[in-house]
């Protein structure tokens, strides 16, 4: 490991010497972003970076604050020659972004009429204008254009200081960069450091999670340490350890399923494409003017997506009909199902195909929220269907003994409880499955609730002798779901 960063290292150098021409201070009007990056605008992180730099001070002269940003060859040099034309700047070599330079006055400023294009630095921006208004100048590390994708990356951890990383990428970072959590401290919450810092004292645990470190995306997109002090006193975390490691395994072998691989293309989708996110012409409601809440979309394996089904073609039980379907929701369900087939065939194949093919990959990162027994569950119904299922060779994943079935299939009764309560409390309230509700509902969608639960309470309480097999006995049972 240390020799594959010591190389990337390198690599890094020396890209970096061949397309970093120095530093310089450019007029605020001169910086412009990427359009993506312009609509990624987030006040909450303005107001971080101005306690940071309150707390640090609005210091453009340190590095980390600087701004990377791209200019081409014959634009920088015309900037560095109008320099000494105007007499601002006598050499034609720009500071090295790396040196430590004590003051403004000894950068050169330089032009751009057409403007710079800005790797990142939007917020710092945001926040250095709120603290020194009269700010014009900034100091910007420039870079020719063609650099490379990865340095490009390489220079977003860098200058740290614009977005506050997620636990999964302070983890990954200090791990295969051997970073120290007090580098970093004016980015990781006290909390989130201190719990860090427990994780590494237990080998085992960290071990397993440097395990992982191959999946990136488990970690940026999953990972939380706000629950790993209550992890690590019950010392849960063998279960999960041993878990993962067999269906580590057993996705590795189903991988490698044709028909798996055939249904994994990338696919960019928006899985929360419900009605409330959906707005429609006035006038002709066929119509769609736009939509909205895309911060779930992500590109992921064609097979991901195919059990995924909106609100509006969910069907709904008949009001006054036992055991029927309410027409319009029946045929709405109908319609989604021929259209995805014809219009959109990359989804429409897995929907047709046997879902056990797909459900380990769906419940594997879900262990830290919805604990073991669901991602258990779907193993146990996958080692039974192995060879039903055409898969080669046997499954990784051991049978359970009868008596470890029996304890599961109990525990899995109170998670299956737990979701459907979730999941009817969503509907009789009319929110969304994950709780979100308008915010001028919120005080009688509150309310709502908590009658729906003394209800549920009541009933719970009011079965004198509840089946061996009931999964809510008590008022315990009850508040733990």
């Amino acid at each position: 490991m240390k020799a594959r960063v010591h190389a990337e290292d390198l690599r890094f150098e020396t890209e970096w010497r061949l397309f970093c021409k120095g530093s310089a201070l450019v007029k605020l009007e001169s910086l412009n972003w990427e359009e993506h990056k312009t609509r990624q605008h987030d006040p909450k992180n303005v107001l971080r970076l101005k306690k940071v730099f309150e707390k640090e001070g609005c210091r453009s002269l340190k590095v980390g604050n600087h701004i990377p940003a791209i200019v081409d060859q014959h634009h920088l040099d015309t900037a560095i020659e109008n320099a000494k034309q105007n007499k601002t700047w006598k050499t034609g070599i720009l500071p090295s972004s790396y040196a430590t330079i004590d003051s403004e006055n000894r950068y050169p400023e330089l032009d751009f009429p057409g403007g710079i294009i800005c790797l990142h630095g939007l917020h710092r921006i945001q926040a250095g204008k709120a603290l020194r208004p009269a700010e014009k100048w900034w100091i910007v590390d420039l870079y020719l254009s063609g650099i490379s994708y990865e340095m490009r990356a390489i220079l977003d951890e860098e200058y740290s200081n614009e977005d506050r990383p997620c636990d999964g990428q302070i983890y990954r970072k200090i791990r295969e960069y051997q970073y120290l959590p007090q580098k970093a401290d004016a980015l990781i919450l006290p909390a989130t450091c201190k719990r860090l810092r427990g994780l590494f004292r237990h080998r085992l645990v960290a071990a397993g999670f440097d395990a992982l470190t191959k999946i990136p995306a488990l970690f940026d997109a999953g990972m939380k340490v706000t629950t790993l002090h209550t992890v690590m006193a019950t010392r849960c975390y063998e279960t999960h350890l041993r878990l993962l490691e067999f269906g580590r395994a057993v996705i590795n072998n189903m991988s490698n399923d044709q028909r798996v691989r055939d249904t994994a293309t990338p696919t960019l989708f928006h899985p929360d494409i419900h009605k409330r996110n959906i707005f429609v012409s006035d006038d002709d409601p066929t119509v769609i003017t736009g939509i909205v809440d895309w911060q779930s979309a992500s590109i992921e394996p064609a097979f991901w997506y195919a059990e995924e089904v909106p609100d509006f073609a969910t069907t709904l039980p008949h009001p006054s009909l036992e055991n029927q379907l309410e027409p319009n929701s029946e045929r709405c369900a109908k319609a989604f199902e021929v259209c995805t087939q014809f219009h959109v065939p990359k989804l429409g194949r897995p929907r047709v195909m046997d879902d056990a093919l797909f459900r380990p990959f769906r419940y594997c990162y879900r262990t830290w929220k919805d604990g073991a027994m669901a991602f258990r569950h779907e193993l146990i119904k996958t080692s039974e269907r192995w060879q039903e299922l055409g898969l080669m060779g046997s499954c990784p994943y051991p049978a359970p003994t009868p008596e470890e079935l029996a304890i599961h299939q109990k525990e899995y009764k109170y998670f299956e409880a737990a979701h459907d309560l979730r999941n009817n409390l969503a509907g009789l309230l009319n929110t969304a499955s994950d709780g979100w509700v308008p915010p001028e509902d919120w005080k009688a969608t509150k309310l709502a609730n908590r009658e729906l639960f003394e209800v549920m309470l009541q009933t719970v309480l009011s079965i004198k002798n509840p089946d061996d097999d009931e999964p809510t006995k008590d008022e315990g049972d009850t508040l733990l779901s």
